[in-house]
């Protein structure tokens, strides 16, 4: 299943993966379970991975 969406809260309940694109180039993937909102939002903003992940709580 794919889903598009901002919305980090549905993003992390539906899914086991977490890929970031940035004007259709990959910034990365991720397991929703090693990180944070933070996390992803710093992928979004930035196109860059995460230098370390805080677990996920």
């Amino acid at each position: 299943m794919l889903i598009i969406s901002h919305d980090l809260n549905e993003i992390f309940d539906l899914t086991d993966r977490i890929t970031v694109l940035d004007n259709g180039d990959l910034v990365g993937t991720v397991a929703t379970d090693e990180v944070v909102e933070d996390d992803v939002v710093k992928m979004m903003m930035s196109g860059s991975m995460p230098q370390e992940s805080a677990t996920r709580a």
